[in-house]
């Protein structure tokens, strides 16, 4: 299997045991829990690819921390046994590391040419004058970024502390299309002030909440969701991008589903992706990479 969707029971779902187990005090329901850790298993189908979708025996609220941690090396160990390649984890459960897991930043990523003119067209914001920031995550997200919107903006900035890293993937982009882009190393730079539109790739919790204009766009690329959350809460007067729903081949799919996608037709992408990757390596790897054809419907938070 290429893929696996992992996910709590919903309050509204009946739990598949015997109605015998299910009669039992909680107690003894907990043994038995414990004992069998009934998962459910089922063949799913996504996007033409094989996989399968399990569900676990318990809430998203389960408070017995003996039974959640004994169901959760139950589903790793079918993970590893299934030599599952992609996770899908809507319901963020605490997968230990090691597992590639689809969170959509790649994705976002990826596609950000398509989510930044939805993005702009909404806000009424002119690429053509506009500031961009991108906010570097030092990763391999940053590269596609930079690949993905280098034709579609004419004033880039990137907040980086590796100027020098970026120099070669910079001059080649100067060079493709005479974009000329600035680095800068203070958030409280008036790069960063005064841009129309932010895209991060950086998974740090660095608080710079407060730097960015009122107003603007912000595309989350980095598929760590604690720190936009935390900005939703406090900046709601930005305009924040967070997922997306899009066509492929007429079926119809999330940026996760997307990433996940990308990631199992791609052995060179998925292995950098695990690692690190300098910036010429990655664009290198974009360059040839099979980008399934989609077009962007929806841009969400």
């Amino acid at each position: 299997m290429n893929f696996a969707e992992i996910g709590y029971i919903k309050d509204d779902e009946s739990l598949w045991i015997s109605k015998f187990v299910q009669k039992l005090p909680k107690p003894l329901q907990t043994k038995y829990l414990m004992a069998a850790v009934p998962l459910k298993i089922e063949e799913v189908e996504m996007l033409g690819e094989s996989g399968l979708k399990i569900t676990l025996p318990i809430t998203e609220n389960e408070d017995n921390l003996s039974l959640r941690v004994r169901v959760l090396k139950k589903t790793c160990a079918l993970l590893m046994e299934k030599e599952i390649k992609v996770i899908l984890n809507p319901d963020n459960i605490a997968v230990p590391f090691g597992f590639m897991e689809a969170k959509g930043g790649l994705a976002n990523a990826i596609f950000a040419d398509q989510l930044l003119k939805i993005a702009a067209k909404t806000k009424n914001i002119d690429l053509a004058t506009d500031e961009v920031v991108l906010i570097d995550g030092y990763n391999f997200n940053t590269i596609a970024v930079l690949e993905a919107i280098k034709s579609e903006v004419n004033y880039l900035s990137i907040y980086t502390c590796r100027k020098e890293g970026l120099k070669d993937i910079l001059n080649s982009i100067f060079e493709e299309t005479g974009l000329i882009i600035e680095c800068f190393s203070s958030p409280k730079s008036t790069l960063m002030a005064e841009a129309s539109v932010i895209i991060n790739c950086s998974a740090d919790m660095e608080n710079y909440d407060y730097a960015f204009k009122r107003g603007s766009v912000f595309i989350e690329a980095s598929g760590y969701l604690a720190k936009v959350a935390r900005m939703i809460q406090k900046r709601t007067d930005l305009f924040f991008v967070t997922n997306f729903k899009a066509e492929i081949s007429q079926q119809e799919a999330d940026s996760r589903c997307v990433e996940a996608l990308i990631l199992m037709k791609n052995n060179d992408l998925y292995d950098a992706f695990k690692g690190k990757c300098v910036p010429m390596e990655t664009k290198k790897i974009l360059g040839y990479m099979h980008k399934p054809q989609l077009v962007v419907k929806q841009i969400k938070r």
